[in-house]
């Protein structure tokens, strides 16, 4: 294929087009007369650019008192108000058989 230059708005497009398609990366890059690379390429940076992005807080000391709430389903659910009760939530979640996710 020929390598020409993209737009970033007709990128955009044909990105949000593809989510909705229903095809594969690889059909909807060809039917489109994309290489797969780059369009793959194209997939990844999107992602990337409006991930999630992780951001470490330092609380301070008395916002512990605020608590944890658990909410186990139904109206089940437990409260621990301070650090020292985790080691007896930790006990309790694994008498539920609750695992981690």
């Amino acid at each position: 294929m020929k390598r020409r230059k993209v737009s970033e708005k007709r990128r955009e497009r044909l990105l949000a087009s593809y989510e909705t398609s229903g095809m594969s990366a690889a059909a909807f890059a060809r039917k489109n007369k994309i290489g797969y690379t780059t369009f793959c390429g194209w997939r990844t940076r999107a992602k990337s650019e409006t991930g999630p992005r992780l951001v470490e807080v330092e609380l301070p000391e008395q916002a512990s008192e605020a608590g944890l709430l658990i909410e186990l389903g139904g109206n089940c659910q437990f409260r621990i108000n301070n650090s020292t009760q985790l080691p007896l939530g930790v006990q309790l979640l694994k008498e539920l058989g609750v695992r981690a996710c």
